[in-house]
């Protein structure tokens, strides 16, 4: 009966908000939930101080996060820690609500910060995601490599374990990106049998393969073809900046040189996101991926592929 109830709620229900109102309403809930989690690790950070707990039957804060509370083992550990080190650094409350540092960045950083460095080291964390911590990290307090090994773990399956260079990293996590619409989850031993030659090829995440469907298409159509709900939506989606009239949709190869004369077309602009979407997984920042990809289709020749603007916008990053 509950989840019935819950099912029926209108608070869940979106199918029926408008495409504006519904990216309002995700913007400000993310800036109250960062605000909201400065809070809680403010109120964490004073009840482990105090060994408030004790007067609830647990050990330590991490019972009582888990068993009063009702936080996942993870959620409890990861907050009980960042908690910890807000406390010694109060500014880093202010940071977590104004979204420059999150919880997974704090974890990494926890055992470092008191330290020679601690400081400069949480300055340059600021606005940074957690593989650039990592890195930072890591430069400044390098550890030793991993011992080379191959451990079995099926007829045909092993584990591998080396240390790689940074340039071997970037390769993977490039692969990982540029097959991300084939294997979603990453995982670098799936593969992909038969035949390609480049001509034939598009590099497209599967969201973006849909939305391009949906473009060419029609919505309702695609909806029916894969079985899926369509959205009721009340108003258009988002506007291009320009009133001129637009030519149709093409496909995600369509050239760059549209915006030669004053705008983009939707492809265009689509095909500029999924550079965006590809350089954000292999963990550059979005405001940095933006730039370096405004920068790359702003010189792009006029016959520009998207495997031309992703080479040239890594050349950006460089």
């Amino acid at each position: 009966m509950r989840s019935a109830a819950t099912a029926q709620n209108p608070r869940f229900q979106l199918d029926r908000t408008g495409d504006h109102e519904l990216i309002a309403e995700l913007t400000d809930l993310v800036a109250m939930a960062r605000a909201t989690l400065a809070d809680v690790l403010c109120h964490i950070a004073e009840v482990d101080a105090r060994r408030l707990y004790l007067h609830y039957g647990c050990s330590s804060m991490f019972d009582y996060a888990t068993e009063i509370l009702g936080l996942s083992e993870a959620a409890a550990l990861h907050r009980i820690r960042a908690a910890r080190v807000a406390r010694r650094r109060p500014e880093i409350f202010e940071d977590v609500a104004a979204g420059r540092l999150h919880i997974a960045g704090l974890c990494v950083l926890a055992p470092h910060l008191d330290g020679i460095g601690g400081d400069a080291l949480l300055e340059a964390a600021r606005g940074q995601s957690t593989r650039q911590i990592r890195e930072m990290v890591a430069a400044d307090r390098p550890e030793p490599s991993v011992p080379d090994s191959v451990t079995p773990v099926g007829e045909d399956r092993f584990v591998v374990r080396f240390t790689a260079g940074k340039g071997l990293r970037d390769k993977l996590e490039e692969a990982q990106a540029l097959l991300s619409h084939s294997v979603p989850d990453g995982n670098l031993g799936d593969g992909k049998g038969g035949e390609h030659s480049a001509d034939r090829i598009r590099v497209m995440c599967a969201a973006h393969n849909l939305l391009l469907a949906e473009a060419d298409y029609g919505a309702e159509h695609i909806a029916a073809a894969s079985g899926r709900l369509s959205s009721k939506r009340v108003d258009p989606p988002l506007p291009e900046p320009a009133a001129d009239p637009q030519p149709p949709i093409a496909e995600a190869s369509t050239p760059l040189s549209s915006k030669r004369v004053g705008r983009e077309t939707e492809a265009a602009t689509a095909m500029r996101a999924q550079v965006v979407s590809a350089l954000a997984k292999l963990g550059f920042h979005a405001a940095e991926a933006k730039r370096a990809v405004a920068a790359a289709a702003a010189t792009a020749r006029d016959d520009a592929r998207l495997e031309d603007l992703i080479r040239d916008a890594l050349r950006q990053l460089a």
